[in-house]
């Protein structure tokens, strides 16, 4: 498992954890405990690409 915090400007703040799917169990109970609101399966790119269209 990898955890990471990556501040992305125009975006803000995100937890990124990765880990093999079998573990996405306990990766979601890590980030609630972890304060995370939602769950985003995009990439930074992809949001960055969204705002711009808006």
């Amino acid at each position: 498992m990898e955890i990471s915090i990556d501040d992305v400007k125009s975006l803000g703040t995100f937890l990124e954890i990765e880990a093999h799917a079998k573990e996405e169990k306990d990766i979601m109970a890590l980030a609630k405990k972890l304060g995370a609101e939602e769950s985003i399966r995009k990439s930074h790119l992809e949001l960055l690409l969204e705002k711009k269209e808006q």
